[in-house]
């Protein structure tokens, strides 16, 4: 059976994808190090699932379709630059969600638990941070490059933006950057 890379996240609309990219743009002058995110695939991850059987990815979406056919839209603005692990040693550059990230997180918890209880996920232990990853630092050199530049984009803003669908996405890994097939939707139409 086949193993489709699956993961749970939103679209963002084109004025914030827009500010996200020119953000990137700036970044990229530091170093080339830096794998960064197509602006076709910016988005909001919800929940990373890994390799699921066809089955499965079935299962998981219509438990998105479920759960989200009872929460209301949420409204999301993006602000800030930070890293993982963190700022000072940066592997994956991030834009923080600093309003509607309550509402994210209780919408990951209540995904998260119902993907848990069917057996289809197995609860990430490092906790869940609403982000919109920038790119992937490549090595040492880019990260020593990138990292002082980090606490100026605190103050970095996004936009705004109204999420009202979940989106179940199959993640091909091609040789120039991943690929992206919506399998599943689910409204938040509470």
């Amino acid at each position: 059976m086949r193993r489709t890379r699956t993961f749970i996240g939103f679209a963002l609309p084109r004025d914030m994808v827009a500010k996200v990219a020119a953000l990137q743009d700036e970044l990229r002058k530091a170093h080339p190090g830096v794998h960064w995110v197509e602006p076709a695939n910016i988005h909001l991850t919800l929940l990373f699932l890994g390799d699921l059987d066809d089955r499965e990815l079935v299962d998981v979406c219509r438990v998105v379709d479920r759960i989200a056919a009872k929460e209301e839209p949420i409204g999301i603005a993006l602000s800030g630059v930070g890293a993982f692990p963190t700022p000072r040693r940066p592997k994956t550059l991030w834009a923080g969600v600093s309003i509607g990230a309550d509402d994210v997180l209780d919408l990951h918890s209540k995904v998260e638990g119902a993907l848990v209880e069917k057996k289809l996920y197995v609860r990430d232990v490092r906790g869940f941070v609403p982000h919109v990853t920038l790119g992937r630092v490549q090595n040492d050199e880019a990260s020593q490059a990138i990292a002082p530049l980090l606490p100026a984009l605190e103050t970095w803003e996004g936009g705004k933006a109204l999420l009202s669908e979940a989106i179940v996405y199959r993640s091909d890994l091609r040789r120039d950057g991943p690929e992206y097939t919506v399998m599943g939707r689910g409204s938040l139409r509470g």
